[in-house]
């Protein structure tokens, strides 16, 4: 699980974070029956916080713009775009330019086999 580090005077540690209406991007293309359903890099809202009972670590709900159906995302799934202590616009390592925050760990989850990963029926809402 990555954690979230604020290397100023305050430090904490936390998983995601991510809240209701922050801008996110996709990690990579997600297929629903042989469609992408979300394409890498792909900026989608978070409108809900609303955990799977099956998977409580699927509780980021978002809409796909190609089918317009919301789903259950993990945080494996999504990578944050904004500094959520100042709003700034996060840099391709994951760094503030306008503060001292910081997202250290890997946010990426590896999946074995080819092409991009299947949504399974479970994650519509």
């Amino acid at each position: 699980m990555a954690v979230i580090v604020c290397t100023g005077e305050r430090r904490r540690k936390m998983g995601y974070g991510l809240t209701v209406g922050e801008i996110c991007f996709i990690q990579k293309d997600y297929l629903l029956d042989g469609e992408i359903i979300f394409s890498k890099e792909e900026e989608v809202k978070i409108e809900d916080l609303d955990p799977d009972p099956r998977a409580p670590g699927r509780k980021y709900v978002v809409r796909s713009k190609t089918s317009g159906s919301r789903f259950r995302l993990s945080g494996h799934d999504l990578k944050r775009r904004y500094c959520p202590e100042c709003g700034a616009l996060l840099t391709i390592s994951n760094k503030c330019p306008g503060c001292t925050w910081v997202i250290v760990g890997n946010l990426s989850q590896r999946r074995s086999g080819p092409g991009p990963p299947r949504i399974n029926g479970g994650g519509i809402l």
